[in-house]
């Protein structure tokens, strides 16, 4: 089940940087890009309970240590699309998730080079994994937390602009 749950974890995170950074309207192109790594690793998730089939546990080895090199490479993605939008589009909420997704791809990166065997594996080796994916909760918590008041003003603002709509076109047609 591990193999699932990474999968799962890796497409809730996608789903995750795609809505907190508000891609669709900041960035159409990138937000094309994470909506086909999600569409990857929902077909990943879906084929990652073919190692409860008989005679394809050696092939879901393989599939899982490709898919878990996968994760590199889009949590890079995310930390460039999280700095574009902190940079290029000046967004007040990527700076933390910027933050967040650095402690997340160095805890990552050393939990992978645990598990392919590049560095001994003990227990005392996994601490910078745990240490890294418990800062990426407390500073997307935090990022979060910023986030919200942000989400209330600017329904507030398109509450206004309807509202005043909506009163110069009563206005409009009562004048008649």
């Amino acid at each position: 089940f591990v193999l699932v749950f990474f999968q799962l974890g890796a497409l809730t995170l996608l789903h995750f940087s795609r809505h907190f950074l508000d891609t669709r309207t900041a960035a159409p192109r990138l937000d094309w890009v994470l909506r086909a790594l999600g569409w990857f690793f929902t077909a990943a998730s879906v084929l990652a309970f073919l190692q409860f089939v008989p005679g394809w546990e050696l092939r879901t080895v393989i599939w899982g240590q490709l898919l878990a090199l996968a994760i590199v490479p889009t949590l890079v993605l995310l930390l460039v699309v999280g700095l574009w939008l902190w940079f290029a589009r000046r967004s007040r909420t990527a700076p933390l998730y910027v933050l967040a997704f650095v402690a997340l791809l160095l805890g990552s990166t050393w939990g992978l080079l645990v598990n392919f065997g590049y560095l001994p594996d003990d227990r005392a080796r996994m601490l910078p994994f745990k240490i890294g994916s418990a800062l990426e909760i407390v500073l997307l918590g935090i990022a979060v937390a910023y986030r919200y008041p942000l989400i209330l003003a600017q329904k507030a603002q398109l509450h206004a602009n309807y509202t005043a709509q909506l009163e110069a076109e009563v206005a409009s047609r009562t004048a008649r």
